[in-house]
C-alpha cells in the first residue's frame, strides 16, 4: 500500500508496509475489556452521566497555573465544541448513528436488480445451472 501523500512511502504511519495476510492489529482488541469497563462504570451509566453534565455545562475543570510567582486557579466550563461532541456522541448511542441513503442503479438510470440465493455446498452447482446466464458485470477499470 502506497502512502497518499508521498509515493516513496510504503505503507503504515511509521513507513514499515504491512505485510499481505497480517492483521494490522493481530492481537485485537484487549480480552475482557468491555467486561471491565461495564464493571467499572456501573454498565456503562457513569459514562452516560459524565457526557450528560459536559453536554449541559455542568461539568467544569479547575485548572492551576504558576505564575508571576504565585498560583492562579481557573475554573473551565466546556467549550461549545465539547458540548456539541457529547451531545453528538449521546445521540449516536442513544438513538443510533444516521446512515446516508443511497441507491444503486443500472447505468441506463433504471433501478438496480438484486439476486440473493443462499445454498449449501452441495446445492451450490444444481443452483448454477438453474440461474439465468448473468450479462458480465461492467468494467470500472477506467474509474480507477
Amino acid at each position: 500500500m502506497k502512502h497518499r501523500g508521498n509515493p516513496n512511502i510504503n505503507g503504515n504511519a511509521h513507513g514499515q508496509g504491512f505485510k499481505k495476510g497480517r492483521s494490522g492489529n493481530p492481537g485485537g482488541r484487549p480480552k475482557g475489556l468491555a467486561a471491565m469497563v461495564r464493571a467499572r462504570t456501573k454498565d456503562g451509566k457513569e459514562v452516560v452521566e459524565l457526557m450528560l453534565k459536559i453536554m449541559c455545562g455542568e461539568l467544569c475543570i479547575e485548572r492551576t497555573y504558576l505564575r508571576d510567582g504565585g498560583q492562579h486557579t481557573v475554573v473551565e466550563e466546556p467549550s461549545h465544541r465539547d458540548r456539541m461532541q457529547a451531545a453528538e456522541w449521546l445521540a449516536d448511542r442513544g438513538f443510533g448513528k444516521v446512515t446516508e441513503p443511497f441507491s444503486l442503479k443500472n447505468p441506463d438510470g433504471s433501478a438496480l436488480s438484486v439476486l440473493v440465493i443462499r445454498v449449501t455446498q452441495e446445492e451450490l452447482p444444481k443452483a448454477r445451472e438453474e440461474l439465468p446466464a448473468l450479462p458480465a458485470p461492467p468494467d470500472y477499470s477506467e474509474c480507477l
